[in-house]
């Protein structure tokens, strides 16, 4: 699963803005001011929770929308598009390493992340950086159906 969403993230990030995305081990020394949170249910039941440098989350914003910044109300809906665009891949390759449709959910977004994460049987973390600051995608997820072997991939 480690591979998949780090491939998804590196790869439609790259193709959708053309920022680089670089592993990093931890990015504690750097703020992360925006935050996205996510959820999807089917053979896992997931929480994502992506936190962003400002400066990343405003190029990403621009590269979506053409080059400049939309009236900031309207910046998250590019940043969810963002997540839509890649929780849509990450299916496709879960889909492909399980052998068979997952029948994961359609994303759904909150303001504010649950307590009931720390429920969930696994966490991933995904670290990266970038020219324009930081990423950190936090995956918490209950693998119902899942191969175990997917699970540490």
């Amino acid at each position: 699963m480690v591979d998949v969403f780090q491939g998804v993230f590196t790869e439609i990030t790259q193709q959708l803005t053309k920022i680089p995305l670089r592993e990093s081990d931890s990015i504690t020394d750097m703020k992360l001011e925006e935050q996205v949170i996510l959820f999807i249910h089917g053979f896992i039941e997931a929480e994502i929770v992506c936190f962003f440098a400002k400066e990343l989350y405003q190029a990403i914003v621009k590269a979506m929308y053409g080059g400049t910044l939309p009236a900031e109300q309207e910046c998250i809906l590019y940043l969810k598009e963002y997540m839509n665009i890649i929780c849509g891949r990450a299916v496709s390759a879960l889909n492909n390493a399980i052998g068979e449709p997952s029948r994961l959910s359609v994303p759904y977004y909150q303001e504010e992340a649950p307590e009931d994460h720390k429920k969930r049987q696994h966490t991933i973390r995904l670290c990266y950086d970038t020219d324009y600051g930081a990423m950190q995608v936090r995956i918490a997820f209950s693998a119902g159906q899942i191969k175990e072997g997917l699970l540490h991939e």
